[in-house]
């Protein structure tokens, strides 16, 4: 867990990132109620624009049918953002886990998207 920092003449504020391992590892300890509340603020996350400095493409117009099809399996497996992460971006598990969590949601709610663009 990193906090940000005072920047020079601004005021402190207190926000807390998280990584994405984190994210899951304490995620199930929250309450129902909270649970919902993180979600639903996870889903207003946007697209990054690099991840771990590879740029993430701006749509899914030049990806292979391959790549489509695998996409629209990875719901059924058991960590569907780190799969669509390796699908796309070529990043192993032990990368992702080190990713920011509203990079990721980003990433996931960009898929999303896109998915439903394409169908």
């Amino acid at each position: 867990m990193r906090k940000n920092k005072r920047k020079r003449g601004q005021k402190l504020v207190r926000k807390f990132s998280y990584t994405y391992g984190e994210f899951l590892t304490l995620f199930p300890c929250c309450r129902e109620s909270h649970q919902l509340n993180l979600l639903d603020q996870l889903s207003t996350a946007k697209r990054p624009a690099f991840l771990l400095g590879k740029e993430v493409p701006d749509s899914f117009n030049t990806i292979t049918y391959g790549q489509l099809d695998d996409l629209s399996r990875s719901d059924e497996s058991n960590y569907p953002a780190a799969s669509s992460l390796y699908i796309i971006m070529r990043f192993e598990p032990k990368q992702i886990y080190r990713l920011n969590v509203w990079e990721v949601f980003g990433f996931v709610n960009f898929c999303r998207s896109e998915l439903e663009r394409i169908n």
